[in-house]
């Protein structure tokens, strides 16, 4: 099982990798893509844990 913390950084690393800054965007529906089926709930909790932390913007 993954941690809350691993699958933020996890989430971040996608986003480096994709090259999603300043003015690059991506849907953050996009962005459980590529995670186990099973912790897509547990990844959009975590964008939104980001989203509040003012991380990531939305």
């Amino acid at each position: 099982m993954w941690t809350d913390v691993e699958i933020k950084g996890k989430i971040l690393h996608k986003l480096t990798r994709m090259g999603k800054f300043k003015h690059s965007h991506t849907s953050i529906d996009n962005l459980p893509k590529g995670f186990p089926k099973e912790l897509r709930r547990d990844v959009k909790d975590a964008i939104q844990q980001l989203i509040k932390e003012s991380i990531i913007l939305y």
